[in-house]
């Protein structure tokens, strides 16, 4: 069985069973200018702006939709041969069920990574005299067989590369590609000390942005993949939980930490999926 896998405060409502759709509704109905890869829950009722109209009948016929008096406006045929305007809600098609997830805080994980990096031979991170809890934030859905492998951007390709996991150590070269800022390149940085939105202070991983002009993220990228640039593949490293644009920096969770949190929570083992050697033994 193949899960999905992104943070839990991306989809704040979401319940066991929730249906999760890519595109989502805002993404469809509010951004024209590119097709964006991202998962949300399956659309409520929310206001949009008006659909552009040469982009209606493209949006109508690729995208699941729904009527509602508080959707976009779009004008099209609607199987007949005079144009109407009518009010709806247009959507992805589903790529999971969600099975659960978690957003607490922890004070023993970091410690963990970083004596798995000693034990690695790697650099460790220097960890604070007064640590304090780190952020486990995470949502687990179960794929839908049809997505498995195609929620990727096509543009990037960095999925099909990625059949392995590496451990986030300080001085690693990394990139992910987000919904908000795309593909960026960043370096991971050191233990610092994060302020939450609810005032809440966590130490989390940070990773600094290394091309001038763009931050290495913004609010919008959360549940990105953090991929470990390494000789001779790029490495599955952790996810993107949250980002700081005024001081350029993002804090991300590593990959071999979600696995033991997601195993404890659901009392089995859970691990890195392969979709490239899956595909190979298809074929």
């Amino acid at each position: 069985m193949v899960y999905g896998l992104t943070c839990k405060h991306c989809l704040p409502t979401a319940k066991t069973g929730s249906i999760v759709v890519s595109p989502s509704t805002l993404e469809v109905t509010s951004v024209f200018e590119t097709n964006l890869q991202y998962s949300t829950l399956a659309p409520e009722c929310l206001y949009f702006r008006e659909a552009r109209n040469d982009l209606t009948h493209h949006l109508f016929n690729n995208y699941d939709h729904s009527y509602c008096q508080h959707g976009v406006e779009v004008e099209h045929t609607f199987g007949g041969s005079s144009v109407q305007k009518r009010r709806m809600l247009l959507s992805g098609s589903k790529v999971g069920t969600v099975v659960g997830g978690s957003f607490t805080h922890d004070t023993v994980f970091l410690q963990d990574h970083n004596e798995e990096l000693r034990s690695q031979g790697k650099s460790q991170f220097v960890l604070p005299e007064n640590l304090k809890p780190t952020a486990l934030d995470w949502l687990i859905f179960q794929a839908e067989p049809s997505r498995i492998g195609g929620n990727f951007n096509m543009q990037a390709r960095i999925a099909e590369h990625i059949r392995r996991i590496g451990y986030l150590a300080p001085g690693n070269h990394v990139f992910k590609f987000g919904r908000t800022t795309e593909l960026t390149r960043g370096k991971v940085s050191a233990f610092v000390l994060f302020k939450w939105e609810f005032d809440e202070t966590t130490h989390e991983i940070a990773v600094v942005g290394t091309q001038q002009i763009l931050p290495f993220a913004e609010k919008g990228d959360s549940g990105a993949a953090i991929i470990i640039s390494s000789d001779p593949e790029d490495l599955m490293g952790g996810i993107l939980i949250a980002a700081d644009r005024y001081a350029r920096l993002a804090v991300v969770t590593p990959f071999n930490i979600l696995l033991q949190s997601i195993s404890k929570t659901f009392t089995r083992q859970f691990k890195f999926a392969n979709l490239a050697d899956m595909e190979e033994r298809e074929n």
